[in-house]
């Protein structure tokens, strides 16, 4: 109750020092008054909130399109793509090639065990 009866003492006091302001004074204070009250409320525009979502949706697409994609990476791996591609661009005679299989079996052969 101590808060309510400081709140009514301050209400009391300020209502009677109203009551001895000069006249300038008090024209200025409803002047000021009127004048904050006649200032337009600002809102943002309808426009940005849509903005402001196509930009982050931009932003997201980007960044989940600059992701490397390792699926890639590992398909090749599993299939020898690179290995193929490591045999094609290698400066060896092609006719190696032709007996791949026979430097393969002697390659076994040779092995202990």
């Amino acid at each position: 109750m101590k808060d309510d009866d400081f709140l009514q003492q301050a209400r009391h006091t300020l209502r009677a020092s109203e009551q001895h302001l000069d006249r300038d004074i008090s024209a200025r204070l409803v002047e000021a008054r009127y004048k904050a009250l006649a200032t337009p409320h600002l809102s943002r525009p309808g426009w940005i909130v849509p903005l402001a979502l196509a930009a982050s949706m931009l932003l997201a697409l980007g960044l989940w399109l600059t992701v490397p994609d390792t699926r890639f990476i590992e398909q090749t791996a599993e299939t020898g793509v690179l290995d193929d591609m490591a045999l094609l661009t290698s400066q060896a005679d092609p006719e190696l090639y032709d007996e791949l299989e026979f430097y393969l079996w002697l390659e076994k052969a040779n092995e202990p065990g």
